[in-house]
């Protein structure tokens, strides 16, 4: 286990110099390669070199303003009843302001009410594709969901009070029983799915293949984590965390009250919450191998991200954890254990080698994207009113 560890100091203004100036008043987290920018009530978007795709454009969105972006197109949010809209990056309406549309599964669910007895739903695709349309009757609420580009969940429309789901293929003629509650999105050859067990005489979760055959059987209680480096965490009824391979053997057993997935064989876990250690509070963080065997002790560091179990992701941009430091933030290096303390009070999540970060600079706050290294690449700035 390693005990030491190299700290680096990443100072401000070392690196000003090397920024490009961003002239907008708020910046998103890059996702899917772009990120949402705004001035004033004007918002766009810019790719990864800071550019400005198309215009600034009155766009209304909701929370951090993406609400959903595909590789090419996302969805905008307008104030009334079914006036959602899908568009380009560039500003172009795929889909104009007359729908109610929600995401699921990274994709959009296009709701058409102009007839009311019989509305009609879509699938739509992350690159703006239609993959399956329905007409609704009886009815039926939520009739279909989406899996992926080949797999869909659709209720029985002849059944007004249908509640389940059966798998149908898009591309061959399976289709299963109608037993299924819930489904998330395939990720790595695998399907979570929930539904009721017959064995365990309640819902329990667990996971199809790409074509929608059961792989793992329904056993779980708790939702486990997608699959990731052919391993997947679970949770036991005592509320501890493991992990298992994708024949369903445990490879750790549940004793974590906190674990992460692996990335490039590493994963963070968390023993216990805190506890003295020669009089130092030590919270219970660790970086272990695919053995369990423990890389490094963090001692009385914390990890700087709000613990989701929807997704279980600590380790970024393939060898990045966040650490807090003081009111700072710092990076860790998984690799060499090297820890970058910087001058941001908040980074957000990896996207694209691009993170959004919050510093002041003269006392004033500023925002910016850094790359891997910690380096500020962008910085907001204000324009010479001359």
């Amino acid at each position: 286990m390693r005990l030491y560890t190299t700290i680096s100091i990443l100072l401000l203004s070392n690196f000003l110099f090397a920024q490009k100036p961003l002239y907008f008043d708020k910046l998103n987290d890059f996702k899917n390669g772009y990120a949402l920018v705004q001035t004033g009530n004007l918002k766009g978007f810019i790719d990864v070199d800071g550019n400005l795709i198309g215009k600034l454009d009155v766009i209304q969105t909701l929370d951090n303003g993406t609400d959903f972006q595909g590789k090419t197109v996302y969805l905008q949010r307008q104030f009334g009843f079914h006036k959602d809209a899908i568009r380009k990056f560039t500003g172009e309406f795929i889909l104009n302001p007359s729908f109610s549309i929600q995401t699921v599964n990274s994709f959009f669910i296009i709701k058409d009410f102009k007839n009311l007895s019989k509305p009609t739903f879509k699938i739509m695709n992350e690159n703006g594709q239609i993959i399956f349309s329905v007409i609704s009757k009886n009815g039926v609420q939520d009739p279909i969901l989406p899996i992926s580009n080949e797999l869909i969940g659709i209720k029985n429309l002849d059944d007004k009070y249908s509640k389940y789901y059966a798998i149908k293929s898009l591309v061959s003629d399976f289709k299963s029983d109608y037993n299924y509650k819930k489904f998330k999105k395939l990720k790595n050859g695998f399907i979570k799915a929930f539904r009721y067990s017959e064995t365990e005489g309640k819902n329990k979760w667990g996971f199809l293949n790409s074509k929608g055959e059961v792989a793992i059987d329904f056993m779980y209680s708790y939702e486990p984590s997608d699959f990731n480096e052919n391993k997947a965490i679970v949770k036991n009824i005592d509320n501890l965390f493991g992990y298992i391979d994708n024949d369903n053997k445990i490879i750790l057993e549940p004793q974590f009250v906190e674990a992460s997935k692996f990335v490039n064989g590493k994963a963070i876990v968390r023993l216990y919450n805190h506890k003295k250690v020669n009089n130092i509070t030590n919270y219970g963080y660790r970086l272990i191998n695919e053995k369990g065997e423990i890389l490094f002790d963090f001692k009385e560091l914390r990890v700087d991200k709000k613990y989701d179990e929807s997704k279980y992701d600590i380790i970024e941009n393939g060898n990045l954890i966040k650490l807090k430091h003081g009111s700072k933030i710092s990076l860790f290096n998984v690799d060499n254990f090297e820890i970058k303390e910087t001058p941001y009070n908040s980074i957000g999540e990896f996207d694209s080698n691009l993170a959004l970060v919050v510093f002041k600079k003269e006392d004033k706050k500023k925002m910016g994207y850094i790359n891997e290294k910690g380096e500020l690449v962008f910085c907001t700035e204000t324009k010479n009113q001359f």
